[in-house]
């Protein structure tokens, strides 16, 4: 089963994403801050998802979990 990562704070996003998900038979993991989605990059996923919109700096989230990914 793949794995996919998601930062997000939208309740009805996540919602639409984890029904999708569901019927694709994907696991998907929802972080809300930057330290949530550091904890869930290990093991690596296959995909991750950044809202841009978010309130919890997703920019900053996004830069700190490039980091962490094999080049």
């Amino acid at each position: 089963m793949a794995r996919v990562v998601a930062y997000m704070d939208d309740l009805f996003f996540q919602m639409k994403l984890a029904e999708t998900a569901k019927h694709l038979n994907i696991e998907v993991k929802v972080a809300s801050n930057p330290a949530a989605l550091m904890q869930l990059m290990d093991p690596l996923p296959k995909f991750v998802i950044v809202d841009l919109n978010a309130r919890n700096s997703p920019l900053q989230a996004s830069s700190s979990f490039a980091d962490c990914s094999p080049h």
